[in-house]
């Protein structure tokens, strides 16, 4: 039984309490059950909340504890030898000790054989690029799920992304960048990232029929291991042979034969260096006359 902290309860509710996915995770590992009080009642838990004061008052109160191992230590023999054998009223005037070994010990289950792994949940929005972030990494989902929201549970080095309660996309855990998995993109974007020989058939078409031809020749037996020189061939459409015969990039396609400074302004007066060279010096005279 516990109070309505958002940590434990995200939304509180007397039938159905929305719990935190990490907190009943947790119970869930243990064995225990959730049940949260109701908001502002105190008296729903009061077996909880008195004992309380009584442990600060009667075990803290006026001890100093040199180390945690004492401390513990110290809880171990007050609780069986001070508080356990005090008998309460709430118990019809029994000890905590005898109730414990006539009821409650048997119904006791043994600890899991591993311990809880905490883990963080995240909810977030899948972007255009078929990414959702989580801490500070972004994380590829199927790129069907573009516009939706989807949670993201981090447990120890693997991250977990869910839809609807179901596991859609899982990634090795990274601390900041990108952990993209490439089938997630759509079909026509994965073969153009990867430049596959479909990728290669379809640009061959763009260029035109000899360029279909040599593909499909060339890709008709073992295309994987022709598949570079496919590429290749592709890639001449971004190349276009000079008149020097020196290939040039597409960047510099259309653009024309190089002009000099004079040809680019024919209406310009333009001088050159060895006319600047030749030009008398002035003399003495000539600076008195201006």
């Amino acid at each position: 039984m516990c109070d309505n902290l958002k940590t434990g309860v995200e939304r509180p509710d007397l039938y159905d309490p929305l719990i935190n996915p990490a907190y009943g995770e947790l119970a869930a590992h243990y064995g225990t059950l959730i049940d949260p009080a109701r908001a502002r009642k105190p008296k729903d838990k009061p077996r909880i909340e008195r004992p309380m004061p009584y442990i600060r008052d009667s075990f803290f109160a006026g001890r100093e504890f040199t180390s945690l191992a004492q401390m513990q230590a110290e809880a171990i023999r007050w609780s069986t030898q001070v508080y356990g054998v005090h008998k309460h009223r709430g118990l019809d005037g029994q000890t905590p000790a005898s109730v414990f070994a006539a009821i409650e010990r048997d119904a006791l289950m043994a600890l899991p054989p591993r311990v809880f792994e905490s883990v963080i949940y995240s909810i977030g929005r899948v972007a255009a690029d078929c990414h959702v972030k989580s801490g500070k990494a972004l994380y590829s989902v199927p790129w069907r799920l573009i516009g939706q929201q989807v949670t993201a549970r981090t447990a120890g080095d693997v991250v977990q992304i869910f839809h609807s309660g179901t596991v859609v996309a899982t990634h090795v855990l990274h601390l900041a960048g990108r952990s993209t998995n490439v089938e997630h993109y759509p079909p026509h974007k994965i073969a153009h990232t990867l430049r596959t020989v479909t990728w290669c058939r379809t640009q061959a078409e763009q260029i035109g029929p000899g360029a279909v031809a040599v593909v499909a020749e060339l890709s008709t037996v073992n295309a994987i291991h022709r598949l570079r020189a496919i590429q290749g061939i592709i890639r001449l459409r971004e190349v276009r042979r000079s008149p020097t015969g020196r290939g040039l990039h597409s960047s510099t396609a259309g653009r024309g034969p190089r002009l000099s400074h004079r040809q680019r302004h024919p209406g310009r007066r333009h001088r050159s260096r060895p006319c600047l060279a030749r030009r008398r010096p002035a003399t003495t005279g000539d600076a008195a006359r201006t």
